[in-house]
């Protein structure tokens, strides 16, 4: 069943004297912006030696990637490892990670997803530092200081660039949503089945044990392979 959409405030934020106005595609910018860099536009972003090679660029912001945590870590590098030589074994495409970025429309920024996939038949749009146009899978590890930014600001965003399916992981809160793309085109809350379990619709194989992610230790890259035919 359908579950409701997380709704979007539209503040405005101002930090070091320096207004936040709401972008121009209707999300409001996030509070963790700082002043390092000035105002550029997105081809100045691609092009500057000095901004940081994971950094994201939101309404002509370049806002740096913060480091996660070592569980952040862990759970990011047990799906790189897994989804990679998923995709590899069955021949479906490529899997990135941040710092590679994606630009989902003209209009919506360029964001550094911890993990995407590309399937091969969008392999012409990948370019040197960013795929251009929807990942069709994008993963967010969430963070305390990304909570808000990958449930809500992110899941708007990812929607109207029209990514047909996206996670995000929330070890902190042992929670997860997963999110497909219906015929509207609009996002619809996919949860668990009844053990448990989640199956993408992208990656028909890859069916999640939930509960097992939130495990210390988590399980091992080689198990969820099994449990996906590929190992």
């Amino acid at each position: 069943m359908p579950v409701a959409m997380p709704t979007l405030a539209s503040p405005v934020h101002a930090k070091r004297g320096v207004e936040r106005s709401t972008p121009r595609w209707g999300m409001p910018e996030p509070e963790y912006y700082v002043m390092t860099w000035p105002r550029m536009s997105n081809e100045a972003y691609l092009d500057d030696p000095t901004v940081p090679q994971s950094s994201e660029w939101v309404d002509g912001y370049v806002v740096p990637t913060l480091i996660g945590s070592l569980p952040h870590s862990k759970l990011t590098g047990l799906f790189i490892t897994a989804l990679s030589l998923f995709v590899e074994d069955f021949d479906l495409g490529t899997i990135h990670h941040d710092p590679f970025n994606v630009k989902t429309g003209a209009d919506l920024p360029d964001r550094a997803p911890e993990i995407l996939f590309v399937n091969k038949q969008n392999l012409h749009r990948l370019r040197r530092k960013r795929l251009e146009g929807p990942a069709d899978l994008v993963i967010e590890i969430v963070s305390d200081e990304s909570r808000r930014r990958d449930q809500v600001i992110k899941l708007a965003e990812y929607e109207a660039g029209g990514v047909p399916e996206y996670w995000w992981l929330d070890q902190d809160v042992r929670d997860a949503g997963f999110y497909q793309m219906g015929g509207d085109p609009k996002y619809v809350c996919v949860g668990p089945d009844a053990a448990g379990v989640y199956q993408s619709v992208v990656l028909p194989r890859v069916r999640l044990n939930v509960a097992a992610l939130w495990q210390n230790p988590l399980p091992k890259a080689r198990d969820l392979l099994r449990t996906w035919g590929a190992a």
